[in-house]
């Protein structure tokens, strides 16, 4: 085992396009244990099996939000981190049931170094965390 390698972190992906969970899985899983399902229902369900690390959910989904089912994880996994992910920023979008926002689209590099930032307990210093989705700089 490689000394400078992360220690393996289980991490649950919840967002209703089955494309973007594919490429967030693909982009995580040499680092991680990752699972991903398309519901905040379905999340719930996994969360009652096994503990997550860290948990990245999109915010508009059919069903239950993002935002909601952060706040269920926030109260009932304290320890778990977690990331509201979407693709715009709405003014209204209550961002303090989240560690951090992930703006989409980014790609599998971002998300990759994004996660690690996350986890390691640092703050974002990545562009694509808590930056508004149409700045210029």
């Amino acid at each position: 085992m490689n000394p400078n390698r992360i220690p393996l972190r289980t991490i649950l992906i919840v967002d209703d396009d089955p494309l973007l969970c594919r490429q967030m899985v693909r982009a995580l899983c040499e680092y991680h244990a990752v699972v991903a399902c398309e519901s905040a229902e379905a999340a719930r369900q996994k969360l009652a099996r096994a503990h997550f690390d860290l948990i990245i959910s999109d915010w508009n989904m059919p069903g239950e939000s993002g935002t909601s089912l952060l706040a269920f994880v926030a109260k009932t996994y304290p320890a778990t981190r977690r990331v509201l992910m979407s693709g715009v920023l709405d003014p209204v979008m209550p961002l303090e049931q989240g560690d951090t926002m992930l703006f989409k689209p980014c790609s599998s590099a971002e998300i990759v170094s994004a996660v690690a930032t996350i986890l390691s307990g640092r703050e974002p210093e990545s562009a694509l965390l808590d930056r508004h989705p149409f700045d210029t700089h």
